[in-house]
This record gives C-alpha cells, structure tokens and sequence, in this order.
C-alpha cells in the first residue's frame, strides 16, 4: 500500500502590509525573471500560477514585504543568533541540496539560496563564523554563487574579521550589506 500525500505544498512569493505599495516602489515586479508579480494596481499581487519561488524578489524589498514559507527574515535572524556563538561556520542550504556539512558547521535550509544576499554571508562573518553556501543542481539556485564570490571580495578589501558577536544579526535587504561592511570596517577603530 503506498500513500500519497492529501495536501502538497508548494510555496510561492507573498506581499505583506510592510509594501509601501506598486507607485512607490516596484522592485519585486523587476526582480521576479517569470513576471509574476503585477504592480499594476495599488499593491503588488503575485500570480501563484506563474510564480516559480525562486526567491529573487525577497531579497529585492528594501521593506522586508515579501517573503517565502519557511524563510521569513525574522526566523532566519533568531536561528542564527542561537547558531553564531557556538558555531564555526554555517552553511546555508537549498532544501533540494544534498548537503555534507563540516563537522560542527550547523545546516540552515531554505527554499531557495536565492533568498542570500551577500549581506547574510557578511553579517555571519561579522561574528568570526565561516558561511558555505549549498545550491542545488536546479535553476531556482543557478547563479546564487556570485554572492559569495561578491561578499568574499569585500571582506578582502576591510580585512578578516574578529569573532566577538557584539553586532546584531540584520537580514533585511539591503541594511544587510551595509551593517556588515560598517561594522567590519570600524571594528578595530570604533570610529563610524
């Protein structure tokens, strides 16, 4: 007897109160590479039937307004500061990945490495924790390496980070990037 699921989920992008509306902004419509988002009206509205979750519109919100189950910026924040002090490194994981991580190195899986900016690779190395990133062989995580590449390049510019975990964790696009890379280029110094 084999069973089959009553109910599959599959997820897809969601627009919350936090959108400052389609007139102001409209960046998600811009990111979405299938189109799924109309901005044609007051709020944008994501077709369910077009959108593939491949994450490029999440990290696009510069108000935090979009998201994928599983992978709100809030979650994401509060299982990695529970991670950080204790872990050496982290490896961020596509849920369709087949992962190895290093011993000791905590898994944190998501829909979709879209979602990682380098900011979230940056914020990590911030507190002295090594970050892996671990696509998938599908196109939802086709490119995701640049970001690693991206944040590998600004940490040789500010230098290699001390792990003292005095910087909140921020994920939110693009306060990410910039948090890091201040807090990494005035750690020594304290001068802003």
């Amino acid at each position: 007897l084999q069973l089959t699921p009553v109910v599959t989920h599959v997820p897809v992008a969601v627009v919350d109160e936090a959108c400052v509306g389609s007139a102001r902004c409209g960046l998600c419509a811009d990111a979405c590479p299938k189109r799924a988002i109309d901005v044609s009206g007051l709020q944008p509205v994501v077709d369910s039937n077009a959108c593939t979750a491949c994450g490029r519109c999440v990290p696009s919100c510069p108000h935090a307004a979009l998201r994928l189950a599983g992978s709100s910026t809030a979650q994401i924040e509060a299982q990695l500061e529970q991670l950080l002090p204790a872990a050496p490194g982290i490896v961020f994981a596509c849920r369709s990945a087949d992962v190895q991580a290093p011993p000791g190195w905590p898994i944190v899986e998501l829909p979709t490495l879209r979602l990682v900016s380098p900011g979230w690779l940056l914020q990590v190395r911030a507190h002295g924790v090594q970050a892996q990133l671990a696509p998938c062989e599908g196109p939802c995580c086709a490119g995701v390496l640049e970001s690693g590449a991206f944040a590998e390049g600004l940490l040789n510019a500010i230098g290699e980070p001390l792990r003292t975990g005095s910087a909140r964790l921020h994920l939110a696009y693009p306060l990410a990037t910039v948090d890091a890379v201040r807090w990494l280029a005035t750690r020594d110094t304290g001068v802003v």
